[in-house]
C-alpha cells in the first residue's frame, strides 16, 4: 500500500509540474511584446539600431528590440564606418547596444576598428548581444515583455569590455576582431597572452572555394598561431595552414600543421587515437557540406570525422580499400583505383504528434559494383532550361550515371544517380522540370554500403 501511495504521489506531482509548465508557456505566449508595432513603424538607423515613436532601440539578435534609455532620438546616429557593430552616439553619450559606455564623451570618440572605440585616454570593445548568464526564466513571468518598454525583461546583453592597459594613441586594427598597440594584442577586448603584436599577421584559407579569403578569427606572430584570442596548442606559425569545408554555412574551420602532420578543428588539436585506433597521419577525404553531412579524414587505419554535436573526433569505419581518394573532376565520387564509391548525405527524422524532430545526420559511402574508374566515359553536360549545366552524364558499359552539379541544398542527397531513361531525363531538364523525381539512387539498386559516419541530435 505504501508503494502504491508513493507512486500515486509521484504521478500527481508530475502532472502538476506539467500543468504549471503548460500554463506558464501559454501565459508567456499570450502576452503582447509589441514587436510587430516596432517592425511596422521603425526607421532603420543601421543594422544595430532603429528609431520608433521618438525613441531609439538596439537590435538584439534573437530577442527583438531593447530600448536605449536616455538616448536622444533626434541626434542619435550609428558610430563607425561599416555600422555592423552596435555602437551609436547622440549629443550626450556613446552607446553599446542599449548601454551607455560610461566616461566616453561623444566629441572625443573615435572608432579604432569594428567594435572598438576610444577617446584620448581609454579604449573599449563593444560586442554583439550574447546570452546573459544572470537571466532567469521566471523573470519573464513577473516582468514586462513589452519591447517598447524601458523596463522590459532581457535575456541577452551587449558586452562592454574596457582595455585599461592599452596604449590608446598607437591602438590600431589588425583585422576586424584583433587590435594592437605595438606592445599588446587584443581579441574582442581581451588581452592575447604571449602574443607579439609587432609581428602579427592575418591568415587566409589555402584551399577550397574560400581560398585566399581572410579568416579574422585566426592570427599568427613569429612563433605561434591564435584562434579567437587563444594560442593553438603545438601549432607552428611557419607551417600552419587553415581551410574550411566547401558550402559551409557555419563558422567551422580546420587547421593543418605541415610540420607535425596534425589537423585541428576550430583551434582544437585532433587526438592521436580514437577508440584505440591510430588517428595520426590523416589526410582529407571529403570536405564539402553540400554533398556530405560530415567532413571525412582518412589514414590506413580508418575513416574519421569531427562530430560537431559531440565536439570530438570520431571513428567511422575501416577503409574499404587502401588509397581511397576522390575522382578527378567528380565531386564526392571516390575510388581506390579498382572500384568506384558514391556518397550520400542522409537525415533521419522522428515524427511526433505535432512536428518532426531531427534524430541524426549521416554520410554513407557505398561501393558501386561492376564499374571500374577506367570504364567511365563522359557523355557531356545535362543542360537545364536556360542551357546552364545541371551536372554531368557518364557511361560505364551498359550503365548510365548522372553526377549532379548541386547537392543536398537542391535536394540531391546522393553524389551519383543511375539513369534508366536518358531521353526523358534530358527532356525534363531542358523544360525546367524536377529531374530528381525520375532518377534512381545507385546504392538502393546495386550499391554496397561500406562506411557510415553518423552524428546524433537527440
Amino acid at each position: 500500500m505504501k508503494i502504491r501511495a508513493h507512486r500515486n504521489l509521484q504521478a500527481i506531482v508530475g502532472l502538476t509540474l506539467i500543468a504549471v509548465a503548460l500554463i506558464t508557456g501559454c501565459f508567456i505566449s499570450l502576452r503582447d511584446t509589441h514587436y510587430d508595432d516596432i517592425e511596422r513603424g521603425k526607421e532603420p538607423l543601421s543594422g544595430s539600431f532603429v528609431r520608433y515613436d521618438g525613441h531609439v532601440y538596439a537590435v538584439s539578435a534573437g530577442d527583438g528590440y531593447y530600448r536605449v534609455v536616455g538616448a536622444d532620438a533626434r541626434t542619435f546616429k550609428p558610430l563607425g564606418v561599416q555600422g555592423f557593430a552596435p555602437l551609436g552616439q547622440d549629443a550626450h553619450a556613446v552607446y553599446c547596444g542599449d548601454q551607455v559606455i560610461s566616461g566616453l564623451l561623444p566629441d572625443a570618440a573615435r572608432v579604432v576598428a569594428e567594435g572598438y572605440v576610444a577617446d584620448a585616454q581609454r579604449a573599449w570593445f563593444c560586442g554583439q548581444s550574447v546570452s546573459d548568464p544572470a537571466y532567469r526564466s521566471w523573470q519573464a513571468l513577473i516582468g514586462s515583455v513589452d519591447e517598447r518598454s524601458a523596463n522590459r525583461v532581457k535575456y541577452r546583453r551587449f558586452p562592454v569590455v574596457p582595455l585599461p592597459r592599452a596604449h590608446v594613441a598607437s591602438l590600431h586594427a589588425i583585422n576586424r576582431v584583433y587590435v594592437g598597440d605595438g606592445v599588446q594584442l587584443f581579441y574582442q577586448g581581451h588581452l592575447v597572452v604571449g602574443a607579439d603584436p609587432a609581428n602579427v599577421q592575418s591568415m587566409s584559407y589555402v584551399t577550397g572555394e574560400a581560398k585566399g579569403r581572410i579568416d579574422d578569427a585566426y592570427i599568427r606572430d613569429s612563433r605561434a598561431v591564435y584562434y579567437r584570442g587563444a594560442q593553438i596548442e603545438d601549432a607552428a606559425a611557419a607551417t600552419f595552414d587553415i581551410f574550411r569545408p566547401d558550402n559551409n554555412d557555419n563558422a567551422d574551420t580546420y587547421g593543418f600543421d605541415r610540420a607535425s602532420g596534425r589537423y585541428y578543428f576550430n583551434g582544437q588539436k585532433f587526438p592521436a587515437s580514437v577508440d584505440g585506433v591510430d588517428a595520426q597521419s590523416l589526410r582529407v577525404l571529403l570536405t564539402d557540406r553540400d554533398h556530405t553531412n560530415q567532413d571525412l579524414f582518412v589514414n590506413e587505419h580508418g575513416i574519421f570525422f569531427w562530430d560537431t554535436q559531440r565536439n570530438q573526433l570520431r571513428f567511422a569505419c575501416v577503409p574499404p580499400a587502401p588509397g581511397l581518394h576522390t575522382v578527378d573532376g567528380l565531386r564526392s565520387i571516390l575510388t581506390d583505383g579498382q572500384s568506384l564509391y558514391g556518397t550520400a548525405a542522409i537525415e533521419h527524422w522522428a515524427q511526433n504528434r505535432s512536428s518532426k524532430t531531427l534524430e541524426s545526420r549521416e554520410t554513407t559511402i557505398y561501393r558501386i559494383p561492376d564499374v571500374a574508374p577506367g570504364q567511365l566515359q563522359r557523355l557531356g553536360d545535362l543542360q537545364g532550361k536556360d542551357a546552364s549545366s545541371l551536372g554531368t552524364l557518364w557511361q560505364a558499359g551498359s550503365y548510365l550515371f548522372y553526377v549532379p552539379r548541386f547537392g543536398q541544398g537542391n535536394f540531391f542527397t546522393h553524389s551519383i544517380y543511375a539513369v534508366a531513361d536518358l531521353q526523358r531525363l534530358r527532356a525534363t531538364a531542358s523544360s525546367g522540370g524536377q529531374i530528381w523525381s525520375i532518377l534512381s539512387v545507385v546504392n538502393q539498386i546495386k550499391g554496397v554500403t561500406v562506411c557510415v559516419a553518423k552524428s546524433e541530435y537527440r
